[in-house]
């Protein structure tokens, strides 16, 4: 029994193949180079065709299956880049990667197989959620069982662009409350975009809702979910991780249009003065801002770190600690994007943020901060317009 055809019967692409982590960054960097999105945030086809060559889609596949199993803090390293670049494509490549390890987590080895080979053919899966909701009959995802098969109905949150994935993976609930992970191929006339009081179009890079009309697969087109004995798995902190990583390459951007401003740029200043109008007593908003980035870039890699440990270790207490720290990862990351979109929206901040941690700063000291950051001296990636590491 099977519900999905080999990997080379849909047609095939030409995909590089990158043999090391550095080469990995590197490609990330030429595809943020080409990545111009359009008046409405959506891209080009000839973008999305550059990503899907890349080789970027199977960076994450293990050397069992013919990968080279690149570490987290790799993988949140280029959602991130990519992010800053353009959120849709950081977030595309989120839910691509967070598909892929479900799949190392609770598929089955036909499954992975299938699913690897087809990640390293240039194949992306896209990612679709119910909204949150307090109980099963408010979740929009409904799943069934008939016989040997499935059938889904409902609306749910996808990742961006997911109409355009070659495979779509659906995370539900079953009527017993437990977790069902599903798949099966893109483009199918079952599942449409719906224009909803959920649709954000100022922000394509948030996903979109979709609608399923009796969406119908066999019982092998599910994952089998295994549940660790207690608490929190694996892809839920990588899951966490990712969306950390997307969020901070959004701040990363706003952050770095401030220092491209007339006000700050740090290339026509003389070094530790600002112009007439600008207010010295305002660069406590900007270091507050630059420190947050910075603690949640701090935060993300810690996670990504843990995340690598306990896709080897073998006890809870490293999922827990996985969870916990991608869990922190994420809010520090949403918190200092929010804050340095806000400071970088008002060029004179005329609206100062809330002090980090209800700490004032002294005004010497973040004077020191913003000079160095207009020096691009700081050390801190992705703050001035003269990084190179994104």
């Amino acid at each position: 029994m099977g519900t999905f055809s080999p990997v080379f019967d849909r047609l095939a692409r030409p995909v590089a193949f990158i043999k090391a982590e550095d080469e990995a960054l590197g490609v990330a960097h030429i595809l943020v180079e080409s990545a111009v999105p359009t008046g409405d945030g959506s891209y080009e086809k000839a973008i999305l065709d550059h990503l899907l060559r890349s080789g970027l889609l199977g960076i994450s596949v293990s050397t069992d299956y013919g990968g080279i199993d690149v570490s987290n803090v790799l993988l949140s390293t280029i959602c991130c880049v990519l992010a800053k670049a353009c959120p849709t494509l950081g977030a595309m490549l989120a839910g691509h990667y967070g598909a892929l390890e479900l799949l190392r987590s609770h598929g089955s080895e036909a499954q992975k197989s299938y699913f690897f080979a087809a990640a390293l053919a240039g194949m992306r899966l896209a990612r679709v959620k119910a909204p949150s909701a307090a109980s099963l009959k408010d979740r929009g995802l409904h799943l069934s069982y008939n016989g040997l098969g499935w059938s889904l109905n409902g609306t749910g949150m996808a990742s961006p662009n997911a109409t355009s994935a070659d495979w779509i993976m659906v995370s539900v609930h079953d009527q017993a409350e437990e977790p069902a992970h599903l798949f099966f191929p893109g483009g199918t006339a079952t599942m449409t975009p719906i224009a909803n009081s959920l649709s954000d179009k100022s922000q394509p890079d948030r996903g979109e809702p979709v609608l399923f009309r009796d969406q119908r697969g066999e019982m092998d087109a599910q994952l089998q979910t295994r549940r660790p004995a207690q608490g929190p798995g694996v892809p839920q902190a990588m899951e966490l991780l990712l969306q950390a990583s997307v969020e901070l390459g959004r701040g990363k951007a706003a952050f770095s249009q401030l220092f491209a401003s007339p006000v700050l740029a740090p290339s026509h200043l003389p070094d530790d003065t600002f112009e007439p109008d600008f207010d010295p007593s305002k660069t406590g908003a900007i270091a507050d801002a630059a420190l947050r980035l910075a603690t949640a870039e701090a935060v993300i890699e810690k996670a990504a770190s843990a995340i690598d440990a306990a896709q080897i270790g073998t006890q809870d207490r490293h999922r827990h600690t996985a969870f916990l720290i991608a869990s922190a990862a994420n809010t520090a990351a949403v918190e200092a994007s929010t804050i340095a979109q806000s400071v970088a929206a008002d060029p004179r901040f005329a609206h100062a943020t809330a002090p980090l941690g209800g700490v004032e700063f002294e005004s010497a000291d973040a004077g020191i901060i913003v000079s160095l950051l207009r020096k691009g001296t700081l050390g801190l990636s992705g703050f001035s317009d003269d990084d190179s590491n994104g």
